[in-house]
């Protein structure tokens, strides 16, 4: 036990977000709309978890659910994800991208306090919530494009949650969003070619960003036992003021058919930008029919509608359309299941789930929806889970060159698999 104990204060110390991205410095794209928690398991029930929030996840889901957790532990999440899109006009054609990271990362302590012996939970969390790796490839007879993004948004959370009585507690996550174990940016870069002339000169343009956003804001969560088989959850996560400074190099130059070069030009432009992140919230229920077999049920909602990018010129825009446009409020409806197959010294459990997962657009929103499914294996001493989850969207996307391209709209389909492991000290 001592080696256990000593292992898991290195772990502790050593540790200590609906997908933004700017495009031209002056919108913010969202390719994942709704940041609302990790892990195999809440991903195989199809994120439908904020009544259940029953492991170290649960200081994103909902930090009131931690109370649950009996012993120490520490968990570890990755994640992979495919995503295709089919464009039309300009970009058009399947295009798409691949890549895996670290999905989450904790350490938890339960613990008593006080002279009642009040039970509360303690816990570090650093959890990726955005993803901003993106890629277009365009051709036609005189034009090549291709734009390139990549990098993360990560945040760090200090969690605390105490049992206010039996059947009701309350917990609350202080995010930081800045650089911790990885720096928390994106990068943006872009080649143009255009081909001129009767000699067919060519102008080739090339242009590399860098994107620093740093912020703090708070998930304040609930978990209340109704009777013996009903539990209600619901969690806030409070609206704050984020800061992005970015970096743009621009370098220009204009190539002969004979291969000569002339007219180099460059530009650099760096500045500051405020992004003002919206008020989120959700409720959720889960009804357990016995030890084994429970179904939850997630409604979550985001107001759109105050997200906005201040420019370095002090104008405020809508960050999906790079305008003074409005969105209307995504309402975000998920159902899971689990099932376990109980031996004498492990659980095997059994996952489902369905979502409807709208993404803020001009106007109403674009339509999302999906399922997941997952399973694992559980003993004493730990717990490994794997999840499935396809999201798909048709004809969406449309606002997003709205100002240059007028037919341009997405089919989306996306597979990401997760997997989890946790260890119980």
């Amino acid at each position: 036990m001592k080696i256990k104990q000593w292992l898991f204060m290195i772990v502790w110390w050593g540790i200590l977000f609906f997908l933004p991205s700017v495009w031209a410095a002056e919108r913010v794209e969202i390719l994942s709309p709704n940041p609302v928690g990790s892990g195999a398991r809440a991903m195989s029930m199809g994120g439908a978890f904020i009544a259940i929030a029953d492991d170290a996840a649960a200081a994103s889901w909902n930090p009131g659910g931690l109370i649950q957790l009996e012993k120490p532990e520490m968990s570890a999440a990755f994640g992979y994800v495919h995503r295709r899109e089919n464009n039309t006009s300009e970009f058009s054609g399947n295009q798409s991208i691949q890549g895996s990271d670290l999905n989450y990362l904790s350490v938890a302590y339960p613990f008593e306090l006080g002279e009642k012996r009040r039970n509360m939970v303690m816990s570090l969390n650093y959890q990726r919530l955005y993803d901003f790796n993106r890629e277009w490839i365009s051709t036609d007879k005189n034009t090549s494009k291709k734009y390139t993004q990549k990098g993360d948004l990560y945040a760090l959370g200090l969690a605390y949650c105490i049992q206010v009585t039996k059947d009701f507690s309350t917990g609350v996550t202080l995010n930081y969003w800045g650089d911790s174990l990885f720096k928390n940016k994106w990068e943006q870069s872009y080649h143009y070619e255009y081909v001129y002339g009767k000699n067919n000169d060519k102008s080739i343009t090339d242009g590399q960003g860098e994107l620093y956003f740093k912020g703090w804001n708070m998930n304040i969560g609930f978990l209340f036992r109704i009777g013996e088989h009903w539990t209600m959850g619901g969690i806030l996560k409070t609206p704050f003021t984020g800061s992005i400074w970015h970096t743009v190099i621009e370098n220009r130059i204009n190539v002969d058919s004979a291969g000569s070069t002339c007219c180099p030009d460059s530009s650099f432009q760096e500045g500051e930008q405020k992004l003002y992140m919206p008020l989120s919230y959700g409720i959720g229920l889960a009804y357990r029919f016995s030890d084994n077999f429970t179904i939850s049920a997630d409604i979550y909602q985001t107001q759109w509608n105050d997200f906005k990018l201040e420019t370095t010129t002090g104008e405020k825009v809508s960050p999906i359309t790079g305008k003074d446009t409005k969105s209307d409020s995504t309402t975000w409806f998920r159902l899971g299941a689990e099932y376990l197959i109980v031996g004498e010294k492990i659980a095997i459990p059994l996952r489902i789930g369905i979502f409807y997962d709208p993404a803020p657009a001009e106007g109403s929103p674009d339509n999302y929806y999906g399922f997941s499914l997952g399973s694992g294996i559980s003993c004493k001493w730990f717990s490994f889970d794997v999840a499935y989850k396809f999201r798909f969207g048709n004809n969406v996307n449309r606002s997003m060159f709205d100002d240059t391209l007028t037919d341009f709209s997405q089919d989306v389909r996306e597979h990401t698999v997760y997997m989890s492991f946790i260890y119980y000290f």
